[in-house]
């Protein structure tokens, strides 16, 4: 029997995700909102909201209040969403012995694929391909490592890439070319492993240069039926973390294709697995070989484009498959993808200081809404990007026949997409988009990195400003230093005979005044205009592109902050989440004195030069703002 009440213990785009298949299948759904700043798109797509003080990181990992809130909510199930604790196979159980049901794999599931050297030797026992790896566990003496990594150098060669076992989204990864330096990079791994996950355990494993990521998606009920539906790839990624992901993967062939799904589906039986999951693979093109990578018991953020392509819903499958359901018949049915699909991740970040977080507050979003156009969106104007939670503003399907269309109505919909207030990774998705090579397919994981100086200089080349410059000059000619509307009456009328600025909307949005008009009768565009302590700033935006100015200097673009020299700044706000060094300490350059949380990122702070700790500004828990010393050095 379907559950009555679902908890969704999450936040942002997930849960509205949930709450709406969850409706149409006639379940109420319970989520948390901050009491001070409850989200509009949340509170319209949920039954109930559990209202707290405030939101935080810590909140959504205290397994036993999350269980406590679904309880006193009369919840009978529980919804993990994705990140937080959907991986977390105590909190699985715990969630079952509260008589919740728990809405994904079984726990001893998710212990067993959690662990990525486990997870390989589950996958060899499956008969599925491994990269060539070898495991270093946390007690290895250097003597040991050494004669460990000296072996596995010697029969496979270089470079290797060394990963943290308990380590997730690119973090707690090295590649090392030279053998020089292979026992030094092993053990600042280790050292950081240690920090960040309090786990020094490692695999050092084969490079591969140019693999793409392919991943499977499976299906399986508790009677033990398993379906595969399709692949998507996932290659265009940033520090190893998705931003584009399509479906089908145009690189396969056929019998590749075939073999994908077959060792999908093998190991996905090999562990009983049931509900929705995902088998991620690296594919070398050039040697058509597959290699198993990692198994994520959940829903992914990606399952927007599979859902496309075989007109199924994976959180239904997810919520019937909990209740006890046998794999739908309909489900079984839709075996081969109609058309293409393709995802962008809308981010709060800065693609110019390497993608560095850039939380704030939206001042207006106006997404474009088209045919073949899904949005999946977690953020609203007048509300801030928190430090303390993953940058994910949006997701952005575009959905066709062909890749062609596909690709074309995505560019189309990011250009007609307006985001003021923060900045966002929007210009940069243009000119991933725009490349001959994703235009080609012929991508792999490492193109963002290998061609991002390319990338920005076009993405800078085709950020034309003259006429959102005078776009932007007449706004705060006709609204006026104080904000005064002086001349609506008239442009409303007709244009004027000094400009070709047309102004179609303009409407107040809590703090901000805010509308869209034509330039030259061709070029559409959205402003926003926000009062400041000295006259007024405005944002507009036009084809995807933005332009900022101001009628008096004022707060409205964020100060560049720099690092003075035997200094330690923060690169963006967030929380302390450990301070590895005190006062007279000494200290050589690379030591990380200072691990800093922000947006589910750990930036790890090292020490510029060699020399001796004078004085530690912060302490673990504290919050920081962007540039805000946190420790100050004598050099040596």
């Amino acid at each position: 029997m379907l559950p009555r009440r679902i908890f969704v213990a999450n936040r942002g785009e997930i849960v509205a995700r949930v709450a709406r298949t969850a409706a149409a299948l006639g379940i109420d759904t319970v989520a948390v909102a901050a009491r001070h700043a409850v989200p509009r798109f949340l509170a319209q797509e949920v039954t109930r909201l559990h209202l707290v003080a405030q939101e935080s990181s810590d909140f959504y990992l205290d397994a036993d209040n999350l269980i406590a809130i679904a309880k006193a909510e009369s919840c009978d199930a529980l919804h993990p969403g994705y990140g937080f604790l959907a991986e977390n196979a105590a909190f699985a159980e715990k969630v079952t012995a509260a008589g919740l049901t728990w809405i994904g794999p079984a726990a001893t599931t998710i212990a067993q694929m959690g662990d990525k050297h486990a997870a390989r030797q589950i996958a060899m026992a499956a008969k599925v391909a491994v990269v060539p790896a070898v495991f270093i566990a946390a007690d290895s003496s250097v003597a040991a490592t050494q004669k460990i990594l000296a072996a596995f150098s010697s029969q496979h060669g270089l470079p290797v890439i060394i990963k943290a076992v308990a380590g997730g989204g690119g973090k707690g990864m090295r590649v090392v070319h030279d053998a020089q330096q292979l026992l030094a990079a092993v053990q600042a791994t280790a050292r950081e492993a240690q920090t960040l996950y309090r786990n020094a355990a490692l695999l050092v494993e084969k490079y591969i240069a140019t693999p793409r990521h392919i991943e499977v998606q499976i299906v399986g009920d508790q009677q033990g039926q398993l379906i595969v539906l399709g692949e998507r790839e996932c290659s265009l990624q940033r520090r190893f973390q998705k931003i584009v992901e399509e479906a089908p993967a145009t690189c396969l062939a056929e019998t590749q294709r075939q073999g994908l799904h077959d060792a999908a589906q093998r190991l996905g039986r090999h562990v009983a697995y049931y509900s929705t999951g995902t088998v991620e693979f690296l594919f070398n093109a050039e040697q058509g070989e597959f290699y198993f990578l990692e198994m994520n018991t959940r829903l992914q953020v990606e399952h927007t484009v599979t859902e496309e392509v075989f007109g199924v819903d994976l959180v239904a499958a997810q919520i019937k498959i909990a209740a006890g359901e046998s794999l739908d018949p309909l489900l079984c049915s839709k075996r081969k993808p109609g058309g293409h699909s393709i995802q962008v991740r809308i981010y709060a970040e800065d693609a110019t200081c390497d993608f560095l977080p850039a939380p704030g507050r939206v001042l207006a979003f106006h997404p474009y809404h088209g045919t073949g156009i899904r949005w999946e969106i977690g953020c609203e104007a007048a509300r801030d990007v928190s430090p303390f939670f993953d940058p994910l503003l949006a997701k952005l399907i575009a959905t066709a026949e062909k890749r062609a269309l596909a690709i074309s109505r995505l560019q189309h919909g990011l250009a007609r997409t307006f985001i003021a207030g923060v900045k966002t990774n929007i210009a940069f998705l243009q000119t991933l988009l725009a490349h001959e090579n994703f235009q080609q397919a012929h991508v792999s994981i490492n193109f963002v990195a290998q061609n991002i100086t390319t990338l920005l200089q076009t993405m800078q080349d085709n950020a034309q400003q003259t006429e959102l410059e005078e776009i932007a000059e007449v706004l705060l000619e006709h609204y006026g230093a104080e904000g005064q509307d002086r001349g609506m009456a008239r442009i409303f009328a007709k244009k004027t005979r000094d400009t070709a600025v047309m102004i179609l909307q303009s409407y107040t949005d809590d703090e901000v005044q805010a509308g869209c008009g034509i330039y030259a009768e061709v070029s559409f565009f959205h402003f926003v205009l926000q009062r400041q302590a000295q006259g007024m700033a405005v944002t507009v935006g036009c084809g995807g592109r933005l332009h900022h100015a101001a009628t008096a200097p004022g707060t409205w673009e964020a100060e560049t902050h720099t690092s003075a020299a035997g200094t330690l700044t923060a690169p963006v706000p967030g929380r302390v989440a450990a301070v590895n060094v005190k006062a007279r300490d000494d200290v050589e350059e690379g030591t990380v004195c200072v691990i800093i949380e922000s947006m589910k990122m750990e930036f790890a702070l090292k020490a510029p030069g060699a020399g001796s700790v004078q004085e530690v500004r912060v302490a673990a828990g504290d919050l920081v703002s962007d540039g805000q010393t946190l420790v100050v050095f004598v050099a040596e």
